[in-house]
């Protein structure tokens, strides 16, 4: 199993959970969705990498699990919940708030950015 997963207790499908990593490779393109200008990806890429392993969850959910509405919710809800429990193991509010508060509220962007407008992402067969 990924240390990733257990360190920071993701959840992920078992089809990732079983990938190889040159396998997981192949379905990340980085934060943000690939219409965007890569230089803004790269910086996304940047500004969030302490959620690089939620990223890369959600990108395999989009390219490798089945067109429904049930899977999307759930990738966009995986999002949301495994970037909190990346978050509080980087940061300790009590600790670190404002970082706290700043990955929070990033990830909170997120997670209404895919559920809005990720469909076109998800419901395209190729990335």
């Amino acid at each position: 199993m990924d240390p990733d997963l257990i360190k920071f207790g993701l959840d992920a499908p078992q089809s990732y959970r079983d990938a190889s990593e040159e396998e997981r490779n192949e379905s990340y393109n980085g934060c943000g969705p690939e219409w965007m200008p890569g230089w803004i990806r790269k910086e996304l890429d940047r500004i969030v990498i302490y959620l690089k392993e939620t990223v890369r969850i959600h990108d395999w959910q989009y390219d490798k699990e089945e067109k429904t509405a049930e899977n999307k919710k759930q990738a966009d809800d995986w999002l949301y919940e495994n970037g909190r429990k990346q978050i509080a193991y980087y940061f300790k509010w009590y600790r670190q708030p404002r970082m706290y508060v700043k990955y929070r509220l990033i990830l909170r962007a997120m997670h209404i950015a895919v559920q809005e407008g990720g469909d076109t992402a998800f419901y395209t067969e190729e990335k």
